[in-house]
């Protein structure tokens, strides 16, 4: 299955006692043999990895010791030296500054572009789901509000359905709707 199927989290691990390569490397276990073993192979995939996310100067460091937007791209890196067909990321921005948010739905462009890997992508980032997304599925108190291309599901009218606010582009710019169950919420940023 981890052959297939590659998990990242919205919790970059802090508590491993390793390093940025280590950590990385875990992605290869499932290539590994019975004996296990790091093969040739299993390093060129973790340094292509770790290139790609722009880790190669801390692949000696501790996780403990970088920072944890640092730790999100290792565990992005891992998943990417897996090589699954298939990956699955719950909020795998958070953390990251705007330049490796975008860099890492460039990435994942460019993985299902050229290896064809299917990623599914869970993210509050709107801007960067209607730049990046194919298909989009708008959830509202655990059900699907809305669901298609992204300029299909992102209209002002859904989104102010599910998040309570008034879409900047309407002109009504950080309105919240007094009906709506995040009414009573502090405005976000």
């Amino acid at each position: 299955m981890a052959r297939l199927l590659s998990v990242v989290g919205q919790d970059p691990p802090v508590d491993f006692p390793m390093t940025v390569a280590a950590y990385v490397g875990l992605g290869r276990f499932p290539h590994q043999g019975f004996f296990g073993g790091t093969s040739p192979e299993d390093r060129e995939e973790v340094e292509r990895a770790m290139e790609r996310t722009e880790l190669t100067g801390l692949r000696d460091r501790a996780l403990a010791e970088i920072s944890a937007g640092e730790r999100q791209r290792a565990a992005v890196a891992r998943a990417i030296a897996q090589g699954a067909r298939v990956m699955l990321l719950d909020e795998p921005t958070a953390f990251l500054d705007i330049r490796h948010r975008v860099a890492f739905y460039e990435i994942v462009t460019q993985l299902k572009e050229t290896c064809g890997i299917a990623a599914m992508v869970a993210s509050h980032d709107l801007s960067l789901c209607a730049e990046y997304g194919e298909r989009i599925v708008l959830l509202s108190g655990g059900t699907v509000a809305a669901q298609g291309r992204p300029e299909e599901v992102l209209t002002p009218g859904n989104v102010q359905a599910a998040y309570g606010w008034r879409s900047p582009a309407t002109g009504t710019r950080h309105r919240r709707d007094p009906g709506h169950p995040a009414a009573g919420m502090p405005p976000a940023g």
